[in-house]
């Protein structure tokens, strides 16, 4: 291995704490074959002892390296958060890439292949393109497939994901993804009106909405209007929608209900009932205006009482 350009070929399919085995143990200058040759002249003559370990070495590297790597071996989990992605979402795919090989260091490359029928409409980031896994190594991966929204109808397609042996350019593990591309021109947008009204008098107040939708509610509108009717603009979205809506100085308790939308405009009422706990500002005001009446008598009957025993005691 005295060969420079030999040797790193040899190596480079192993991890970087071998060349410190190599020249102890293998070839080097201070190495236990070649110790062995020089302190016995037949095999110096031949370099009989460096020669059995490197033989030794070349047929566990060439094992090694003829060793593959199945599907099963290189990606040990793979997981992807939903199957629909409408405008301006996206899709979390989560992928953890094993190495089997103990002694084996490998690269790869990895990532999806986007189908042209919505090449125009989708993003895909993360992943960090090409990876390096040493021996035994494990690493766990995010990209995220966008829908940006640029399609005029909706779309399923397949998606294609690969990973690559950084060397041989190799197909090492291929799966297909089936998703449909929700369409983001050119369409009506989704719109819920919701009217608020008090459950016994029928009459509108004025309630505070939330909207959370999309498939782990990431999507989240926050509104109220003192009408008592609050618009929300959900876009494109089509689907489930969660909403929680509270009275004004919970008044009111609150109420949730699921509602499904689809393109255009909906209308959505929501009784209140009032919280018999709560006080009206109108009737603290009424008792604190009695309260002061009362105070004002009895400071008024003191006054009189107090003139009263004055003027007797004067007449005394």
């Amino acid at each position: 291995m005295d060969a420079q350009r030999v040797r790193n070929e040899l190596t480079g399919y192993l991890s970087d704490e071998w060349n410190g085995i190599v020249d102890s143990d293998i070839d080097g200058e201070g190495s236990e074959p070649k110790k062995v040759d020089e302190s016995n002249s037949r095999f110096g003559k031949n370099s009989a002892a460096r020669k059995i370990a490197l033989l030794f070495t070349v047929f566990s590297l060439i094992s090694l390296m003829s060793c593959g790597l199945s599907s099963a071996q290189i990606v040990s989990d793979f997981n992807i958060d939903r199957d629909i992605i409408f405008k301006e979402f996206s899709a979390t795919v989560t992928v953890t890439l094993t190495n089997p090989a103990l002694y084996k260091s490998i690269s790869v490359s990895h990532g999806f292949s986007i189908p042209s029928s919505v090449s125009g409409s989708c993003a895909v980031t993360g992943g960090d393109g090409s990876l390096y896994l040493g021996g035994n190594e494990q690493k766990t991966v995010t990209l995220h497939i966008e829908n940006t929204g640029n399609l005029g109808e909706d779309v399923q397609t397949t998606f294609t994901y690969h990973v690559y042996d950084g060397r041989s350019g190799e197909i090492l593990f291929s799966k297909d993804v089936e998703l449909i591309f929700k369409a983001g021109l050119l369409i009506e947008p989704t719109i819920l009106k919701v009217i608020t009204k008090d459950a016994q008098t029928n009459s509108p107040i004025c309630g505070l909405i939330q909207a959370y939708y999309g498939l782990n509610e990431e999507g989240y509108i926050s509104a109220g209007d003192s009408s008592g009717e609050t618009v929300l603009d959900f876009g494109t979205y089509t689907g489930q929608v969660k909403i929680n809506v509270s009275g004004a100085k919970k008044r009111y308790f609150n109420q949730t209900q699921l509602v499904e939308l689809n393109y255009g405009e909906k209308e959505l009422t929501i009784f209140l009932v009032p919280d018999p706990a709560f006080q009206s500002e109108s009737e603290i005001k009424n008792d604190d205006g009695l309260l002061y009446s009362i105070i004002a008598l009895l400071i008024v009957i003191i006054i009189v009482l107090v003139g009263v025993l004055v003027y007797r005691f004067n007449k005394k």
